[in-house]
């Protein structure tokens, strides 16, 4: 009755979190006002038949008209159901089965997580990055598994994700740093961006700058190296008068 297609430049994303698409399909019978319904659920690469309480594959006389709506479509990008089916008749007039077919298509964007260093220590500092495709018309959201990852001054990383994700960047607690959150959505305060076909969350760590050394460092420095020559000095006499004693 109902096979489930998953294809796209992102289709590998959605099958990983096997997702379970729901349908619902409702014929009417011809001659009547009639309709029989189901509630269907297959996943990636699945068919599945309508069974009676038999256990066998529901025929549909002929002349019955069925729809099958996609009541969750995990957050695709598109979906086709392919056909809107009527039962045509036969030279036998024999019930038939009917197939529809259910395409769920997923596309790629890429959000891209970069890093830059003030005054401090090049890293590696610690990111993770949570995306969701939201629900849309149809069912649940698309929520994959977050991504984590280190970053050093001036790096970047890119990460692939279903087109319309809505990503949440997020970085580990730096102590002493004055983080700054830049994104492609002018948004300069959240690291959330949508992604569309492309998106990106540029992260700053400003440290306070180091004190410069001062004159009176310098002094400090020198007096206390001439203290240790002199103590030197004072030590080596007396060893040396000792000596001369004996």
């Amino acid at each position: 009755w109902i096979t489930k297609v998953v294809d796209g430049s992102a289709a590998d994303l959605a099958k990983a979190l096997n997702i379970a698409y729901e349908f619902q399909l409702v014929c009417t019978v011809p001659g009547s006002d009639e309709t029989v319904a189901w509630t269907l659920t297959a996943k990636a690469g699945e068919s599945v038949t309508v069974l009676d309480a038999e256990g066998k594959p529901v025929l549909m006389p002929v002349g019955t008209s069925c729809e099958a709506t996609e009541t969750n479509t995990g957050a695709a990008t598109k979906t086709v159901i392919s056909p809107a089916v009527v039962v045509e008749a036969s030279e036998a007039a024999e019930p038939v089965k009917l197939t529809i077919t259910a395409t769920n298509t997923y596309d790629e964007a890429l959000l891209t997580v970069s890093k830059t260093v003030v005054n401090g220590k090049a890293g590696p500092y610690e990111f993770t990055v949570i995306c969701t495709v939201p629900a849309g018309k149809n069912g649940a959201a698309l929520a994959a598994a977050p991504v984590t990852f280190n970053l050093s001054h001036g790096e970047t990383k890119q990460i692939r994700v279903s087109e319309g994700s809505a990503g949440t960047v997020t970085e580990k607690a730096v102590a002493g740093a004055t983080v700054t959150i830049a994104d492609s959505e002018g948004v300069a305060t959240d690291g959330v961006v949508t992604v569309k076909k492309a998106a990106s969350v540029a992260f700053t760590n400003t440290f306070p700058k180091p004190l410069p050394k001062t004159g009176a460092d310098g002094a400090m420095q020198m007096a206390l190296g001439g203290l240790t020559l002199l103590l030197l000095g004072a030590g080596a006499f007396v060893v040396s008068r000792r000596r001369q004693e004996a």
